[in-house]
C-alpha cells in the first residue's frame, strides 16, 4: 500500500502538506497522490511547492474531466460539465504558476550610487 498522509499542523514546515492543501487533497480516504509521488515533483520543480503544486493540480483536472468532456455513442451524446468549479481550479493553478515563477526570480537588492 502507497504511503498518504496529512498533517495540518506542519504545513508551515512539510512542502508535502502545504501542496496537499493547496489542492485539497488532504483526506485521508480519498487521497488521489501518494506520498512519492507528491516527493518527486517537487524534486522536478526544484523544490518550488507553488510550481508543484499547479503541476499536480494540472494532473487532477485531467484525471477528473478525463481529458474530454463529451461523449458519443449512436445516436447517444452525454456531456458532463463542471465548467465553474473547473474554471475556478484552474485560475488558482494559474495564480500558483504565477507565484512560483516570482519565486525563481533573483530577489531585488537595491544599491547607490555614490
Amino acid at each position: 500500500m502507497a504511503d498518504k498522509s496529512y498533517k495540518p499542523t506542519e504545513l508551515g514546515t512539510s512542502s508535502r502538506d502545504w501542496v496537499r492543501f493547496q489542492l485539497g487533497d488532504t483526506d485521508i480516504d480519498t487521497m488521489l497522490f501518494d506520498d512519492a509521488e507528491i516527493d518527486a515533483i517537487l524534486v522536478q520543480e526544484g523544490q518550488n511547492q507553488w510550481l508543484a503544486a499547479a503541476h499536480l493540480g494540472q494532473v487532477m483536472l485531467t484525471k477528473k474531466t478525463g481529458g474530454a468532456i463529451e461523449k458519443a455513442v449512436g445516436d447517444l451524446r452525454l456531456r458532463y460539465s463542471d465548467e465553474g468549479a473547473e474554471s475556478n481550479f484552474s485560475l488558482h493553478l494559474q495564480s500558483l504558476r504565477e507565484r512560483g515563477a516570482q519565486e525563481l526570480l533573483p530577489t531585488q537588492s537595491s544599491f547607490r550610487v555614490l
